[in-house]
């Protein structure tokens, strides 16, 4: 569950690293998904983030929102340019398999504006990474 600081709930050990992926659809099917820069509509967005830091969160109207709170982060690439020191995705292509299954399969390359290229996978059960929206109003 991420709640408006990013604090997350579920996790047994807190990741250095994520890939987090959106899809705007609901409903997921096994096949090749597309994200291009210079496309006006994709089938996803990206971002990876390494040297992720945990810890306790305190707002500064001295709000504890919560100890298992995402405090800092390094962007690897990003769908979205972020800031100036942000390396943008300029394409990236997954291919889904055996999604409704405990054999789920993700593959993914994405290539950089600076002409990386990252590759990665996944085989397992997805429904313990799926964003859980929470029912907490983040004005």
């Amino acid at each position: 569950m991420l709640g408006c600081w990013g604090n997350w709930s579920g996790y047994i050990q807190n990741p250095s690293a994520s890939v987090k992926i959106w899809f705007p659809q609901t409903n997921l099917e096994d096949g090749i998904y597309q994200y291009s820069r210079t496309d006006a509509l994709n089938d996803f967005s990206i971002r990876i983030e390494k040297n992720m830091q945990w810890g306790e969160y305190v707002s500064s109207w001295g709000t504890y929102e919560g100890s298992n709170t995402i405090l800092n982060s390094d962007v690897v690439a990003s769908a979205w340019n972020t800031s100036n020191h942000s390396v943008v995705v300029e394409y990236a292509e997954i291919k889904l398999e055996n999604i409704n299954t405990s054999n789920s399969e993700i593959r993914y390359v994405i290539e950089t504006s600076n002409g990386h290229l990252i590759k990665g996978s996944f085989i397992g059960l997805l429904e313990d990474f799926k964003l859980r929206t929470p029912e907490i109003d983040c004005d």
